[in-house]
């Protein structure tokens, strides 16, 4: 089988964010990567992938009502975007 040289990278991931502690409820998750392979050797590539991630998440919050504290779980959305490099070997 013969590689080629360059190639699009794509990768696509959904799935579900598990709490980490009580104080967390986890939520959907789904993350997309776009980005470019190049070949440097038969047996090594370097990539440069750039992604973005969409975290759903309930998260503690306090309000402070006539002195007295209420905590209520509120939804949150985190979005994370960057770029990776990566090297494959």
């Amino acid at each position: 089988m013969i590689e080629a040289k360059h190639a699009p990278v794509f990768g696509f991931g959904i799935g579900y964010g598990v709490a980490l502690s009580r104080d967390y409820l986890g939520g959907i998750y789904a993350g997309v990567d776009l980005g470019y392979r190049c070949q440097l050797n038969p047996k090594t590539a370097i990539a440069l992938v750039a992604f973005a991630n969409f975290q759903q998440a309930q998260v503690p919050v306090t309000t402070e009502i006539e002195g007295l504290p209420f905590t209520n779980k509120s939804g949150r959305n985190i979005v994370a975007a960057g770029l990776k490099l990566a090297l494959y070997f």
